[in-house]
């Protein structure tokens, strides 16, 4: 199942000046706020943004706070009544709604989101769902799901995956008019460093 996308990152899991860093790009002017910019900064961070991506797609997991949503024509019966949740890690869940309108709002009490379980699932309380009508997309649920950039807010991504965008970012900058953006083509270091977080099944 791949969720729906309602609210893109805000911000990147890296700033210009850690990216500037890793590319050892020197800032060429200072403004009068004694901030540093180069010509290059829009482009070496739509290459992080881009190689962020490239990395969620490989892994199936969430780098940056989004918001999705699912939609499902029935709640299952089997396996204690588990909906999977596609691209964590998940934070929260927003709401679950129910109807042909989508305008009876379950009660967060009748649910509850197991995130030790890889992916991440989400289960009723009582040990069964309601039973509405089967309706294409009679059922949706939005979340949040990703990486926080300020550990207090909750998980931080793990260090190796933030190499593995970093070199990326160094590999597509060197070679910015030859990019192979294929998934099977991650340089090997990179994908080293990530295929342990790897959670796509069925997947090499």
């Amino acid at each position: 199942m791949t969720p729906k996308i309602v609210l893109e990152p805000t911000e990147e899991l890296l700033t210009i000046d850690e990216c500037r860093l890793h590319l050892r790009v020197d800032p060429l002017e200072i403004d009068s706020d004694d901030v540093g910019t180069h010509p290059d900064d829009d482009l070496i961070m739509a290459l992080q943004a881009a190689a962020r991506q490239h990395c969620e797609n490989f892994l199936g997991l969430s780098l940056a706070p989004y918001t999705y949503e699912i939609a499902l024509g029935e709640f299952p019966t089997d396996d204690d009544g588990a909906i999977d949740l596609p691209m964590g890690p998940v934070t929260s869940i927003v709401s679950i709604t129910v109807g042909v309108e989508s305008d009876a709002l379950m009660d967060p009490a009748d649910y509850l989101l197991d995130d030790f379980s890889v992916p991440n699932r989400l289960l009723p309380v009582s040990g069964t769902w309601p039973t509405p009508a089967a309706s294409t997309n009679n059922i949706r649920i939005i979340y949040t799901a990703g990486y926080e950039l300020d550990s207090s807010d909750g998980p931080v991504a793990p260090r190796t995956i933030v190499q593995a965008i970093k070199l990326l970012l160094a590999d597509w900058y060197a070679h910015r008019e030859d990019v192979d953006m294929k998934l099977e083509n991650i340089p090997n270091g990179a994908q080293a460093l990530l295929r342990p977080h790897r959670i796509r099944l069925g997947m090499a």
